[in-house]
């Protein structure tokens, strides 16, 4: 994400491009590993490690709205 700052600061608001959609991407995928994998859930969902296809709808929402 910091392409992205970088972009802005140099060359302007109105001229960033779309180079920096990797870090963006890497940082999403950090953050559903985080909560996911490592348990990162909190004590409102629980401390648990899972992967998407073992979880309820509900559940996949909840990780969604923390990852956000």
């Amino acid at each position: 994400m910091g392409g992205h700052v970088a972009e802005k600061l140099f060359i302007g608001e109105k001229k960033i491009t779309s180079g920096c959609s990797s870090d963006l991407v890497n940082a999403t995928e950090i953050a559903y590993q985080a909560v996911m994998k490592f348990g990162m859930f909190g004590e409102e969902i629980g401390y648990m490690s899972s992967n998407t296809d073992e979880l309820s709808e509900g559940m996949k929402a909840k990780i969604d709205e923390k990852v956000k």
